[in-house]
């Protein structure tokens, strides 16, 4: 069996794309789990997690829309961590465990800025009263809308000024390196 050293950066990202759009997921025969990533809409942030986590890899990435670690005991720790009866479900020693890159990371997987209100969609995750609780003693209160974690506009201004130094670098090279929608 292959031996990990876990830098915190890498847990940083495992625990922001876990909020996000990843999972923990185990083979039918297996006795570990692995971490599974998915692409969204934008390739150039899917690649930038594989190569985080490429020492992780089952196989090296090349191209493509997935991306799977190899199986592994330290996986069966993050769902232990993350999931409760099969499910996502958020809790504060999870969220006590962010910093600005896993915020980041939960952020650029899931969020973005309508007007002047950033927002982060948490509709693949159970607990949200938990979530909103945790924002809150963080110092960013928040509202669920929706299935969404939505700011004020004073609030988004702290949060998006804390988190986006920890963009990649091609994001923080755009003049708006937010998704953007139109409608909450």
């Amino acid at each position: 069996m292959r031996t990990f050293q876990l830098h915190s950066y890498q847990k940083q990202v495992i625990l922001g794309t876990l909020l996000g759009t990843s999972c923990c997921r185990k083979h039918p025969k297996g006795k570990n789990y692995s971490l599974y990533m998915r692409a969204t809409d934008d390739l150039n942030w899917f690649r930038v997690k594989c190569k985080h986590l490429e020492e992780y890899a089952r196989d090296p990435y090349s191209e493509g829309r997935t991306w799977e670690s190899c199986s592994h005991p330290m996986w069966n720790d993050f769902r232990e961590l993350c999931y409760e009866n099969g499910k996502k479900k958020v809790n504060m020693p999870w969220l006590d465990t962010l910093s600005d890159v896993g915020l980041s990371i939960w952020f650029l997987d899931k969020g973005g800025v309508c007007g002047n209100k950033a927002y982060i969609r948490v509709a693949n995750l159970e607990d949200h009263a938990t979530i909103k609780r945790w924002f809150s003693e963080v110092n960013y209160p928040c509202q669920i809308k929706k299935k969404m974690v939505v700011f004020d506009p004073e609030t988004s201004r702290r949060f998006l000024k804390a988190i986006t130094p920890c963009f990649p670098k091609y994001l923080l090279e755009r003049s708006n390196p937010y998704r953007v929608r139109k409608y909450l």
